[in-house]
């Protein structure tokens, strides 16, 4: 079908290049090749029949088609509203056994599907993994197009799943279609970061449509009027709409097959054009739609009608009849709303001015009449009140309003809408009433809307409401907001990568201005900021009294935020006794019993610092996991970015590639900028390398590049070691050796990191002489040795003696340690490389070091075979690093492999099961009546795979290959694995 059991049109005019185009896309995904089209245009130029044209051909292949249109809704955003439209029809069309198998165990599927029985949901962020989730069972059960019409309106959910399916590309057979009209959106708006973001990734188009030419008006008009159209109908046409084919359209709607000329009192310029059916309408109706088009949103019916009422507008019952059938209104889920978005800005723009209040007042009395919901359609509610109050002159009540509307947010704890409404009450102050500002503080205003923007990734606009706020704070004495804002202030600025250095002294004067109340919150705050900042420039022995000092304050002024913030801040520093791991379990507990996001964020981030201090890899990493769960669900997503970064680099240090793209592809998504931008794209760069596409790496740094200028010499960013294997993947090993030494010094603050470039300084420092040895190049090894020596030399003017830590135990020191001996060895060339690269690989499977243990394996074999080893002892070990690679997409180890394997001639794949023939006796007939998939595990198990490796190369669980061969067993009367692979081999080498 096409969008909801439309009518077909005629055949679109003009676009032959455009069309070509999205016919191949329906090819490529057909053929398992996925793709997404971003069609951009004016409004009204075509965008949207270009696309059903499109949906349409490929229904006739044999595509589902999904069709999700996107709305502006005014102050509030509807969330996930085109997936909820597009899964809701295909649910209600769908087959039996279609959408049994689509619906069949995501249990919140009836929270999110009106057809399911779900009502007006609050957007929680599960919602759109159930979503993502039915997306994907859909498009895995036919070849499918999905379509989000005007993605310029689309809430930040759905943007959400779109990136994160078009992320997840691999061999689906997909098409995306989306269009989006480039006019009207302010500037700054997310859109653009959003589409800028997606046109990077190399499955994404963008077309543009132009206007049609007189030729192609003239196509138009024939398929509307089904006739060929005058001349001078046609210039007519052409010249009114300028091309624009939707006003083409309007021109023509109601005109005779032959007529030759538009009506005369029609409009001359576009905007008049655009209200062409409209002014067909009559008086009465076209008042009616005029106050519909102020509503700003789709209303029910019966809203509408107590609002035109209260302007003593009636008959409005037969007004709407009369534009639905006119084709200017059109009943969306059971609300009304103007075919055309633009139709609404034009009929608002008919008002003369000041002419329009009264409506706005009108909506807004309907909606405060209607009284308290609860919930999302509360907030909605006070959001337009507050937008139509202040549209309607009203100011004192939209600014009490858009307060509420804040504080509902906040209670509902939906963070990204709390600074739409703060942000405009700030705006509204200066207009406001000195009665009306009563209780309401500007400095504390602008306080909480500068954090409440930032909390949501608008970072820029929360520096400057924060600066506005703390220049009123000093302004008129308040030391202890004063204090607040100080440090809130310059930590953003450093996060944003306006400033480079620590804000150390924006810390000192901010800890004394809150000495004036030594035992509040805001005192502890500034000392554990002091703290921070002189930890973060080495200088810990000053650090460790502030870190205490901070620890006692925060538990006298009983604020568990503050107490959260300086445990965690003291557990950074080297002093403590157990590494910080006390210290940063206790400050995550208390910041979760805050509720506070922002203290989560760092509670969470200090809680991995201090377990990857001890090498408890993947705690750290599940503590990422959930952190960036947590930040999602709340909607902090400047949170959310860093997490999902953090989540990706120990995913990807476990050798989790797969589920490491996953994080990336969920950062990617949201919106931010600074310094978690830049973490985030550094851990992409990570991920893109180890899977073996190398560009898309480049293209990553170059946008952390952009983020934060001084990315390479930025402590916590740990940029170096990240380039250092970027710059080995582009056989530039002298580039990384150089880098680590140069930049070492400036990441000193963090040992374990300059640990980590040491190493992978001295692997690309072994590249080197191993390229020396090979080409008999004297002068490259002592190169390779020279640098080396002053790599080494950096690390030891670095406090601490190198692979050491805090706990002995540490199982990623050991890992480091032992791959710096085999690096050596292999430097050197020595004939103990081999079995160094052996004691490598089991110390990184103990720490859990995942693709460190598959290189160092790849590495053990290649020393193995240089050394004349027999085929036999590499060939486990290869098929193991193979295994691995294909498994986890790494492309270049995956080559790596098979060009050591062809070279040892060993086979990869697992041999052939001899073909034993149907009818036999004896024992050849105890194969006979084997199914193919069981002679498919049969062949396994004569290669000697284990049950894991079986299901890993058929794609099934290990429970199935468990099933599988108890058939076995059974069929060929034996009574083991390796009995029955024995009788196969015996039954293939006796005939």
């Amino acid at each position: 079908m096409t969008e909801g059991g439309r009518a077909r049109q005629p055949r679109i005019a003009g676009r032959v290049r455009e069309r070509g185009l999205l016919a191949t896309a329906i090819q490529d995904a057909a053929g398992g090749r996925p793709g997404a089209v971003f069609v951009h245009g004016e409004a009204g130029v075509g965008k949207t029949r270009l696309v059903r044209e499109a949906a349409d051909e490929a229904v006739a292949r044999g595509f589902a088609v999904l069709w999700g249109s996107c709305l502006r809704f005014g102050a509030v955003e509807s969330v996930l509203l085109p997936w909820v439209v597009a899964l809701d029809r295909w649910v209600a069309e769908a087959d039996d056994e279609d959408r049994r198998a689509v619906l069949a165990g995501v249990a919140a599927a009836d929270q999110l599907l009106p057809s399911l029985g779900g009502g007006p949901h609050d957007g929680a962020p599960h919602l759109a993994g159930v979503a993502e989730t039915l997306l994907a069972r859909v498009v895995a059960r036919r070849p499918t197009v999905l379509v989000l019409d005007d993605v310029q309106w689309a809430d930040a959910a759905s943007r959400d799943v779109l990136s994160f399916l078009v992320a997840g590309f691999a061999r689906q057979r997909v098409l995306v279609l989306g269009t989006c009209r480039d006019e009207g959106l302010p500037a700054g708006d997310p859109t653009f970061g959003w589409l800028a973001d997606l046109r990077r990734m190399p499955q994404v188009t963008e077309l543009t449509l132009g206007r049609l030419t007189r030729e192609e008006t003239e196509e138009q008009l024939a398929g509307l009027l089904d006739a060929v159209p005058a001349p001078g109908l046609v210039a007519a046409v052409h010249d009114r709409s300028g091309g624009n084919a939707y006003l083409s359209e309007l021109l023509a709607h109601g005109l005779a097959p032959g007529a030759e000329r538009l009506p005369r009192d029609l409009p001359g310029d576009l905007a008049t054009a655009l209200l062409a059916a409209w002014h067909r309408l009559a008086p009465a109706t076209r008042e009616v739609v005029r106050v519909l088009a102020v509503a700003g949103r789709p209303v029910p019916l019966a809203r509408l009608q107590r609002v035109c009422a209260s302007l003593g507008v009636d008959t409005v019952g037969r007004a709407v009849t009369e534009a639905a059938t006119a084709g200017t209104v059109v009943a969306r889920d059971d609300r009304l709303w103007l075919r055309h978005p633009l139709l609404a800005d034009v009929l608002n723009d008919t008002y003369l001015p000041g002419e329009a209040a009264p409506v706005h007042l009108a909506w807004a009395a309907t909606l405060e009449a209607e009284g308290e919901r609860g919930g999302v359609p509360e907030l909605r509610r006070l959001g337009d009140v507050a937008l139509h109050r202040e549209r309607g002159g009203d100011v004192d009540a939209a600014f009490v309003a858009s307060l509420a509307a804040a504080d509902a947010a906040r209670r509902m704890q939906m963070w990204q809408h709390e600074p739409v409404h703060l942000q405009r009450a700030a705006a509204l102050w200066q207009r406001v009433s000195e009665g009306c500002r009563d209780g309401v503080d500007e400095a504390g205003l602008l306080e909480r809307a500068a954090i409440a923007s930032v909390r949501v990734g608008q970072d820029r606009e929360g520096v400057e409401l924060g600066r506005r706020a703390l220049a009123l704070a000093e302004l008129r004495g308040d030391d202890l907001q004063a204090s607040r804002l100080t440090i809130w202030v310059a930590d953003a600025a450093w996060w944003l990568g306006e400033i480079d250095q620590e804000p150390v002294a924006q810390a000192l004067e901010a800890v004394a201005l809150a000495a004036v109340e030594p035992d509040s919150r805001e005192h502890a705050d500034a000392l554990t900021s002091l703290a921070q900042a002189l930890g973060w420039e080495g200088r810990w022995r000053v650090a460790t009294p502030i870190a205490d000092r901070a620890v006692e304050v925060a538990r006298r002024s009983g604020s568990r935020e503050a107490l959260a913030a300086a445990l965690g801040a003291r557990s950074a520093l080297p002093s403590r006794p157990d590494g910080g791991l006390a210290d940063s379990e206790e400050g995550l507990r208390l910041a979760v019993e805050s509720g506070d996001p922002d203290v989560i964020q760092w509670a969470a981030q200090w809680r991995c610092n201090a377990l990857v201090a001890h090498g408890r890899l993947r705690d750290a990493t599940g503590v990422s996991e959930w952190a960036l769960a947590e930040s999602l669900d709340s909607g902090a997503l400047a949170a959310a970015l860093w997490h999902a970064s953090g989540a990706a680099r120990g995913l990807a240090d476990q050798g989790r590639l797969a589920d490491a793209a996953a994080a990336v592809r969920t950062g990617l998504g949201l919106t931010g900028v600074g310094n978690g931008s830049a973490a985030l794209r550094l851990s992409a760069a990570v991920v893109a390398v180890r899977r073996g596409d190398v560009p898309a790496a480049r293209l990553h740094v170059q946008r952390a590049e952009e983020q934060i200028p001084s990315f390479r010499l930025r402590p916590g960013l740990e940029a170096p070691p990240v380039l250092a294997e970027l710059l080995v993947a582009e056989g530039r090993p002298f580039e990384a050796l150089v880098l680590m030494s140069t930049t070492m010094s400036a990441h000193a603050v963090d040992p374990r990191i300059t640990d980590l470039m040491l190493l992978r300084g001295i692997g690309a420092a072994a590249d080197l002489a191993v390229q020396g040895r090979d080409r008999a190049d004297r002068q490259l090894r002592r190169l390779a040795r020279r640098h080396l020596y002053w790599l080494a030399r950096a690390r030891n003017g670095i406090p601490g003696e190198a692979f050491t830590g805090p706990d002995p135990r540490d199982p990623v020191l050991a890992a480091w340690r032992a791959l710096r001996g085999a690096e050596l060895a292999r430097f050197d060339g020595l004939p103990s490389e081999a079995d160094r690269w052996a004691v490598a690989v089991r110390c990184c499977r103990d720490a859990g070091l995942g693709w460190d243990a598959a290189v160092a394996t790849t590495r053990w074999c290649a020393a193995l075979l240089a050394a004349g080893a027999d085929r036999e002892r590499v060939t486990g070990p290869l098929r193991e690093a193979h295994a691995y690679a294909v498994r986890e997409g790494a492309a270049g180890l995956r080559a790596w492999v098979e060009r050591l394997a062809g070279t040892a001639r060993v086979a990869l794949a697992p041999p052939d099961t001899p073909t034993v023939p149907v009818q036999r006796t004896g024992n050849g007939g105890r194969l006979a009546g084997l199914t193919p998939r069981e002679r498919e595990v049969l062949r396994h198990l004569v290669a000697g795979d284990t049950y894991a490796q079986i299901g890993q190369a058929l794609f099934i669980s290990e429970k199935t290959v468990s099933v599988h061969v108890s058939n076995l067993l059974r069929k060929t009367g034996t009574s083991s694995r390796q009995e029955v692979a024995a009788l196969a081999l015996r039954i293939g080498t006796t005939g």
